[in-house]
């Protein structure tokens, strides 16, 4: 295993990816949050 470049190999990996991982677990927590309530007032 060679780590010549590990900042090139990271950077194209996680930039387009952790805006998207974050949205996406947003969303999750945003609709469970939103379940919970539901069925609370039920």
């Amino acid at each position: 295993m060679k780590h010549a470049n590990p900042v090139s190999l990271e950077r194209p990996f996680w930039s387009p990816l952790a805006p998207h991982a974050t949205l996406v677990a947003q969303s999750i927590w945003k609709n469970s949050f939103l379940f919970n309530v539901r069925e609370k007032m039920k």
